[in-house]
């Protein structure tokens, strides 16, 4: 399968890659030669002439759109430019538009752009820890909000921290895997977890095409500051069943962020865990 799907600069794997890849080195705070050396040993990686020449082309648009292209890579840009020249296509209409799309970026590069600054990409590290109990009242005046759950409460469990480029690509921020729990009331201590009713984000389902989707309790937790907690998020202990929180964990989960969105995941899934208990009493009483 080629990794080519569309005919512009970036509308393949290699180009959208060793993009995302230059620019996370100068976010790191790399110097510019740092940021160049280190994109040439990513781009070994890219052996055969598609994904090499895409590499390329990515590479110096992007350096040249930051005002940072160089000679050496208008040289290597020569080498993928020969490519193209002798490229097929399987549909005319794309062989077109790369064709223009090509003209295009060599008329924009003819021309030398002023050195834009890229700032500093500070990855975010959380102050959670896995077992660590929070919790926060629901926004009475939250959008999605209705009446039934005025004075209601959430619990958090962080169930696992670990890193991953999920803001922004090849630099690693602190996410957090956390389970949800809802009560009429405020908690007191991390117990009251078990009297509570467990957020279930999504039923199991079968979809049309036929895949079996597992029930998900868990929500993958994205934050870049602490600013968008609530003001009244609070620690209420810790939840010390190691093995416990172990069990837990969930390789499928949802991606949460703060804010009103939140809130109609939770209350949904409030809604989600009230059907599944009434769907297996139906089922036990059923059995009798």
């Amino acid at each position: 399968m080629s990794e080519t799907w569309g005919a512009g600069i970036f509308q393949n794997a290699s180009g959208e890659d060793i993009k995302n890849y230059y620019m996370a080195m100068l976010k790191r705070g790399a110097s510019d030669d740092e940021a160049y050396d280190a994109s040439l040993k990513v781009l070994k990686n890219f052996t055969d002439e598609e994904s090499r020449s895409n590499a390329i082309i990515g590479l110096a648009y992007t350096m040249w759109k930051y005002g940072r292209i160089n000679d050496n890579v208008r040289d290597l840009l020569n080498e993928a430019l020969g490519y193209e020249n002798r490229r097929v296509w399987n549909s005319k209409n794309k062989e077109k538009q790369r064709s223009k799309n090509i003209v295009k970026l060599q008329n924009d590069l003819s021309v030398d752009v002023e050195r834009k600054k890229v700032p500093i990409y500070k990855p975010f590290i959380t102050d959670w820890k896995a077992g660590d109990v929070y919790y926060f009242k629901l926004n009475e005046d939250g959008v999605y909000v209705p009446d039934d759950f005025k004075g209601y409460y959430v619990i958090m469990l962080i169930v696992s921290v670990y890193q991953k480029d999920w803001d922004v690509r090849y630099i690693n921020s602190d996410i957090s895997q956390v389970r949800f729990y809802m009560l009429n009331h405020k908690p007191l201590n991390v117990e009251e977890i078990h009297d509570s009713v467990p957020i279930c984000f999504r039923k199991p389902l079968i979809d049309p095409i036929g895949i079996n989707h597992s029930v998900v309790f868990s929500g993958y937790f994205c934050e870049r500051s602490k600013n968008k907690r609530p003001k009244d998020l609070t620690f209420l202990g810790r939840y010390d069943e190691n093995d416990r929180i172990k069990q837990l964990y969930q390789n499928n989960a949802l991606i949460l962020f703060w804010g009103d969105l939140l809130e109609k995941e939770l209350i949904q899934g409030f809604g989600n865990t009230i059907d599944l208990i009434k769907e297996h009493k139906n089922k036990t009483d059923g059995l009798k």
